[in-house]
């Protein structure tokens, strides 16, 4: 059985730190890093807005990236120790697998019985990873959708004080004169509004319904979240 946790983390990681990377990305309308531009007089009337860059740029956004932070150690704290015994015990029955091979012996019933046990409890904390992880996803989504509620009223004010007649996203811009950029506008309006949000995590219900039987001695091999090495059989 692989070591299940870093894969884990690294999903989690991605969940909590998404929303940094796209207000980090450089917005359409400013030049190409390293290539300098001389834009033409900005277009009266034609505003750009990066919606990402105000919702995690934001005073309330990076309120949020702190405690999807906080909130991925705390699922770190609690499927470290199982990982760790699901790993320990792949560990000891690997060497009782070893032990058969060597003596050209067919494993007894205990060790049966025990792999089954592991095999199955390896994919209980698969789905719960998988889970966590599920969880971690939607709590942000939850808050990014808050964070947009509030956003919503302020655009009209900064359109109406940017003279505003058309208004882009900046995902369909590659440059532009950053003069007609209402981004930075519209997080001051709202870093005015709001700064912080509460929240915990989610907490959705185990889709994966009840817990399969124990599987048999001839069954297939497991998921390589827990899978064990079959001894081999003895020779004649």
């Amino acid at each position: 059985m692989k070591n299940l946790l870093p894969a884990a983390l690294g999903a989690l990681a991605a969940v909590a730190f998404a929303g940094a990377a796209q207000a980090q990305a450089a917005a359409p309308a400013a030049a190409p890093a390293g290539t300098p531009i001389n834009f033409g007089p900005a277009i009266p009337g034609l505003c750009v807005l990066n919606k990402q860059a105000v919702v995690f740029g934001s005073a309330v956004g990076q309120s949020v990236q702190r405690r999807m932070q906080d909130l991925g150690k705390s699922v770190e704290a609690e499927l470290t120790p199982e990982n760790n015994a699901l790993n320990t015990e792949k560990a000891q029955l690997e060497a009782q697998v070893a032990t058969f091979n060597q003596n050209h012996v067919e494993p007894d019933q205990a060790f049966i019985t025990r792999y089954q046990s592991f095999q199955q409890r390896g994919q209980a904390f698969e789905a719960k990873r998988e889970q966590r992880t599920a969880e971690l996803r939607e709590t942000l989504n939850k808050q990014t959708s808050r964070i947009a509620e509030q956003i919503e009223p302020l655009v009209p004010g900064v359109l109406t004080e940017k003279g505003c007649s058309l208004l882009l996203d900046s995902s369909t811009v590659i440059a532009g004169n950053p003069a007609m950029d209402v981004t930075q506008q519209l997080i001051n309006r709202l870093n005015g509004k709001i700064t912080t949000l509460s929240f915990d995590r989610e907490h959705l219900d185990q889709r994966a319904g009840a817990a399969p039987a124990a599987p048999t001695a001839a069954a297939a091999a497991p998921r390589p979240a827990a899978a064990a090495p079959a001894p081999v059989k003895k020779k004649k």
